[in-house]
């Protein structure tokens, strides 16, 4: 038996924090930026998971800034199954692991960075 209906956020069985994942409100000059860079795909998925049940989008996390690590839009494409269903578009439970481990409430520091890196953790 099948059915069409889209996936359901369920809480995790096991113990997950923060839940739900409390996320500052997305930034649309760094998206537009990151799309020019051919890395926009992340902030599609932020964007998504902000409407559903496993995120709470907080305005005053906007003041503590963040950092964001993610790959290239082809990168993903490289490595999501190609086909008619695309897990990072359709599935909640997906789309909060990849932003939960990809963005991180703070601002990136000199002290965070490789000897070969320039101050926006790009290589130098």
């Amino acid at each position: 038996m099948s059915s069409s209906s889209s996936p359901k956020a369920v809480v995790p069985r096991q113990p997950v924090t923060p839940w739900p994942l409390a996320l500052p409100p997305l930034d649309t000059n760094l998206r537009e930026l990151a799309e020019a860079q051919g890395a926009g795909r992340f902030f599609s998925v932020w964007e998504k998971l902000a409407t559903t049940e496993l995120a709470e989008v907080k305005t005053e996390k906007e003041d503590e800034g963040f950092t964001v690590f993610t790959v290239s839009d082809e990168t993903w494409l490289e490595n999501i199954p190609q086909g008619n269903v695309d897990p990072l578009e359709l599935d909640p439970i997906l789309q909060r692991l990849v932003v939960a481990t990809q963005l991180v409430l703070g601002p990136l520091g000199p002290h965070n960075l490789l000897p070969n890196q320039d101050s926006r953790g790009y290589k130098q």
